[in-house]
């Protein structure tokens, strides 16, 4: 079966809950920025090269940290692959 992605995933902002942002470094804070001014409150950053990478990458990951301080956003990761809960059994 083959899905098509959204050129443009911010048109419907009200289906969005959760953003996971999935692009080049240099380019997440921008994607940050767009799904701020959405109204989208979470995201999960799978993007790697950050503060792991030295002190440009933990410069950048200051700035994302800035930036969703700015618009009340709660961020997982960067470099994550998102949350798990063990409190409750799983079988």
């Amino acid at each position: 079966m083959r899905r098509e992605g959204l050129r443009d995933p911010f048109v419907d902002p009200e289906t969005i809950d959760l953003a996971i942002i999935a692009v080049p470094a240099n380019r997440v804070a921008g994607v940050l920025e767009e799904a701020a001014s959405v109204g989208v409150r979470a995201v999960t950053v799978i993007t790697a090269g950050f503060a792991e990478t030295g002190r440009s990458g933990a410069q950048a990951e200051t700035e994302l940290l800035k930036v969703a301080r700015r618009h009340g956003m709660r961020i997982v990761g960067p470099n994550c692959l998102g949350l798990v809960n063990l409190t409750h059994k799983c079988e």
